[in-house]
């Protein structure tokens, strides 16, 4: 049950994510579509300045991705009886194998 909650939250954050970086991207492209077309001359100059925003926005979605499979992952090796990633031995652990 907790690592179904596990995932079923990955993935709803997986979804928002997704969702959020979506509309961000897409506003963000009519907004210079906008610009561009108030004012074709000055085109290299809004995409350029559009550039670094939209790469930072592509790396918080990728970052918030990785960061949900890692919770994932972790979750799941905790709760595995055959994988210690993630879990401290004891020393009666560590006698027992």
């Amino acid at each position: 049950m907790d690592l179904a909650l596990a995932y079923m939250g990955a993935g709803i954050g997986f979804g928002l994510t997704v969702i959020g970086a979506g509309i961000g991207i897409g506003r963000l492209a009519a907004a210079i579509a906008e610009g561009v077309a108030r004012q074709p001359s000055a085109t290299a100059q809004i995409t350029g300045a559009a550039n670094l925003p939209l790469f930072l926005l592509e790396g918080v979605a990728i970052l918030a991705e990785v960061f949900g499979l890692l919770i994932v992952l972790l979750k799941y090796a905790q709760t595995s009886p055959v994988c210690t990633f993630g879990r401290v031995m004891t020393r009666k652990d560590a006698r027992n194998g």
